[in-house]
């Protein structure tokens, strides 16, 4: 069995802890060598919910961007096992998280994104905190 990095064990604690409210009106808050991600997770339920609907007109923005991501993943993820028959990444490569309502801020530019998937390896520091109270 691989141990989990410490930054990973971290990171995935805050996400759990944003996921199941316990820390409410937060978000996550990475920072990476690009600049500061912020961003909220991604429920199983919110998956669930993005995929029962038959028609994009249906969807908010974000619903779509899971919808589309989770497809995607599921396909890159069955290919990945099919190819090196193996059912979890190789040891070294520490996986990612899933964010939704992402915002990068790198260099005075501000990125918005739907849904936007971070590696662990990526990231330098993490917070939680209501950044909504921080915007002009």
């Amino acid at each position: 069995m691989e141990i989990p990095s410490l930054k990973k064990e971290i990171v995935s604690g805050l996400y759990a802890a944003l996921l199941e409210n316990v820390l409410s009106n937060n978000s996550l808050i990475l920072a990476t060598s690009s600049g500061i991600i912020t961003g909220n997770p991604i429920s199983d339920e919110e998956i669930e919910t993005a995929k029962s609907k038959k028609e994009f007109s249906e969807m908010t923005e974000v619903e779509s961007s899971i919808c589309i991501d989770s497809s995607l993943l599921d396909v890159i993820n069955k290919n990945y096992e099919e190819q090196y028959k193996v059912n979890r990444p190789t040891q070294g490569n520490d996986g990612y998280l899933w964010l939704k309502d992402a915002t990068l801020l790198s260099g005075g530019a501000t990125y918005h994104f739907g849904t936007l998937i971070v590696f662990y390896d990526q990231i330098l520091g993490v917070s939680v905190g209501n950044t909504s109270a921080n915007k002009n």
